[in-house]
């Protein structure tokens, strides 16, 4: 399902301004967010994936579980996948686009003519803001635990693994595709 999270003139914190941080990730700033908005109170599972997308594009992710979420999908598989949600569900689409390009294993890999419609009601990935106002509640913090690197919740592949304990899961080891840093 989904919820509605109503923030009243909350300011987000993005990015940093460490100097040895990622290119992208900095500067740091604020964004504020005056507007209600509907996140996934779960992760798009495996299973939901599969049941819209192979009739749509072909692509059926290869999975452990079928109530695991959605994993080893690129940016546009996830916008068609919120394209061909709202279609399944009656709403209009938010993405536009002229034609995609896909792989030998039917994964998106460009969608020509790419556009995001914010005004358009319907399903969409969440901004980064809107995503870290969910997965924080507000708490301005370097790591999805707390402001302290703790090893006890480990290192896969490079990247910091968080334990599933956190807000509407929205914090987990499974990257997390956004709109943009503060595009609404």
């Amino acid at each position: 399902g989904m919820v509605r999270v109503s923030p009243q003139d909350t300011l987000v914190a993005l990015g940093t301004n460490d100097a040895q941080a990622k290119f992208e990730e900095r500067p740091s700033m604020l964004v504020n967010i005056n507007y209600d908005f509907f996140i996934g109170l779960h992760e798009v599972t495996c299973g939901e994936f599969n049941g819209l997308m192979k009739d749509v594009t072909g692509l059926s992710l290869e999975c452990e579980g079928e109530n695991l979420p959605a994993a080893n999908l690129t940016y546009f598989d996830a916008v068609l996948f919120a394209n061909a949600r709202s279609k399944a569900e009656g709403f209009d689409t938010v993405y536009t686009y002229s034609a995609s390009v896909f792989d030998g294993d039917n994964h998106c890999t460009d969608l020509d003519g790419f556009a995001y419609n914010p005004e358009v009601n319907g399903f969409r990935l969440p901004t980064e803001a809107e995503w870290e106002l969910a997965a924080t509640g507000g708490r301005r913090l370097r790591y999805p635990w707390g402001n302290v690197l703790n090893m006890k919740y480990g290192k896969k592949r490079g990247r910091i693994v968080a334990p599933m304990t956190f807000e509407h899961e929205a914090r987990s080891n499974i990257w997390s595709f956004s709109t943009g840093r503060y595009l609404r």
